[in-house]
């Protein structure tokens, strides 16, 4: 310990011990400085503080009790450490040294030797002390401004994720428009009287704009797993007819290829509560891929609850590479070279099952021998313990070719051109008169006017939106109860769940099928099909 940079500052009425003292203390290194009253000496402390006091008991004007308690309120001098010098013996005076802040107690007459070691040791503590503090002071800041930058990272990754979701979402709106467009005018064609090569090229258009839809619907499933956004909603689920339904989805595209779907169950013991609708996604996503990925032979789905469910799809496919398995829940991961591929797909369909999985607390494994096939598993548990009720007006379940009744008066809210023309024609070829208005403003006119029996809204339309439309019309005598059903590209759950709180019954999105317009006209056109047929 360097003793010069230490200083005691001595307080005693009796000059003869502040010299013996002082001495002592500067032959060892220590500055000194010496005091025999007690208010001199808080002073100058207090100007300069020191390193240590030492402080008589007994003195005139204020004794050594006083100016101790004085010090340690004092902000400058609180934390140096007191020693008490006193010829007081009695345990009554040492207690209440320690009392008012003395961190020793020594006792005349005493040995130099015991002075210094005790003094040098209290100094030696409270140079630690200083450093402890200093440390902890500068570990503080280093933590309040390492926080600080985590916060600043935190909001910008946040703002970054937000804009990125905006981003996807505007993407998809803007998508989901012109093809809603392209896909109505296709089935327009598919009505019209051509020839067999045409209807071949139609098809294929008809195809790759399907394919195009699955594409982007994929991209925003990704976007809101991402985001943290996607909810989950749970309910009883008929696992074996969802799994007859979803594979006879697949079968068409299974057959062009030869490709037969085999269905096998094992023990169904328990009611099955999930989410139908995802579940029904991943046993499609899996299907599609082991389609893809064979060119004959069969793909098998096996299934069993047992309490939860268990479920394998396997096929006769191509087999995955050793060194590729532990990719191929990656996004946008895919087994060819993007060059020189043979099959369609942006890599994102496993990664979606794998978060979808991951939501659900379900787990997924793969066996595969390249040039043999493949092996995917599922295990989803039963989640009979918390039952939801999913959204019933959003996406129409039956649909129906042509409708029931006709000859309503329909109002298209709509401000792009060709999908009003789509929408226009299907509604005129089963007999519908429709009004048309390009933005809210216009609707709401057109409504009052022309009092319409039902409307189909955008949501998306220049001068007023189909949300504050539809509030508007909600508001106005005699259309409180009129059908209103929201045309959409919008197909976020946050958004669908704000269209319909806004007053509209019913949410189709875009690109949507005639056989849905059909089926949501006559679902909310009871009443009026009722006083037709009594006429």
């Amino acid at each position: 310990m360097d003793n010069h940079a230490s200083e005691i500052v001595i307080v005693d009425d009796l000059p003869e011990n502040l010299d013996v003292l002082s001495r002592v203390f500067i032959e060892e290194g220590y500055n000194v400085r010496v005091f025999s009253r007690g208010s001199i000496a808080f002073k100058s402390a207090v100007q300069s503080p020191p390193d240590l006091f030492l402080i008589d008991i007994l003195m005139p004007e204020m004794d050594g009790y006083e100016l101790c308690g004085k010090l340690k309120n004092n902000e400058n001098t609180k934390s140096i450490p007191v020693i008490f010098l006193s010829s007081l013996i009695d345990i009554n005076e040492k207690l209440k040294a320690f009392e008012v802040g003395g961190v020793d107690y020594i006792t005349k007459p005493y040995q130099f030797s015991e002075v210094l070691i005790r003094i040098n040791t209290h100094i030696k503590l409270r140079k630690l002390q200083i450093e402890l503090e200093q440390l902890n002071k500068q570990l503080g800041t280093r933590v309040k401004e390492r926080t600080q930058e985590l916060e600043k990272r935190n909001s910008e990754l946040k703002e970054a994720l937000k804009t990125k979701s905006d981003f996807l979402a505007n993407i998809n709106h803007e998508l989901r428009t012109p093809l809603n467009g392209v896909s109505g005018m296709l089935s327009i064609l598919e009505t019209m009287d051509i020839s067999d090569s045409e209807r071949y090229f139609l098809d294929m258009a008809a195809s790759s704009a399907e394919h195009l839809t699955s594409i982007i619907q994929d991209i925003l499933n990704y976007s809101e797993i991402d985001s943290g956004r996607l909810k989950l909603f749970s309910k009883p689920v008929q696992i074996q007819k969802l799994i007859q339904n979803t594979g006879n989805l697949c079968k068409h595209k299974a057959g062009e290829k030869g490709i037969n779907i085999i269905i096998k169950s094992g023990k169904i013991s328990e009611v099955f509560v999930g989410d139908g609708s995802r579940i029904a996604e991943i046993i499609e996503k899996l299907l599609s891929n082991a389609i893809k990925f064979s060119d004959s032979g069969n793909i098998e789905i096996y299934f069993k609850v047992d309490p939860d469910l268990t479920l394998s799809i396997s096929d006769q496919g191509i087999g995955i590479p050793p060194d590729r398995l532990n990719k191929i829940f990656h996004p946008f991961q895919q087994l060819e070279d993007p060059y020189t591929k043979k099959h369609e797909g942006v890599g994102i369909g496993l990664t979606i099952i794998k978060s979808l999985l991951n939501l659900m607390k379900g787990e997924i494994s793969v066996e595969s021998v390249v040039g043999e096939g493949s092996v995917f598993t599922v295990i989803i548990p039963n989640n009979v313990s918390s039952i939801e009720s999913e959204e019933s007006n959003i996406n129409i379940g039956v649909k129906v070719d042509r409708p029931v009744i006709s000859n309503l008066n329909i109002l298209i809210a709509e401000d792009e051109g060709i999908n009003r023309m789509y929408l226009k024609t299907i509604l005129n070829k089963v007999g519908h008169h429709v009004l048309e208005a390009c933005n809210g403003e216009e609707a709401l006119e057109k409504t009052t006017s022309e009092k319409p029996d039902f409307i189909f809204m955008d949501i998306g339309m220049p001068v007023m939106n189909g949300m504050e439309t539809t509030k508007l019309i909600r508001k106005t005598d005699g259309f409180s109860t009129i059908p209103i059903i929201a045309l959409t590209a919008h197909t976020h759950k946050d958004d669908i769940e704000k269209i319909l709180e806004s007053g509209l019954d019913e949410v189709l999105k875009k690109p949507f099928r005639e056989k849905e317009i059909y089926s949501v006209i006559d679902k909310y056109t009871v009443n009026i099909k009722n006083s037709v047929s009594t006429l």
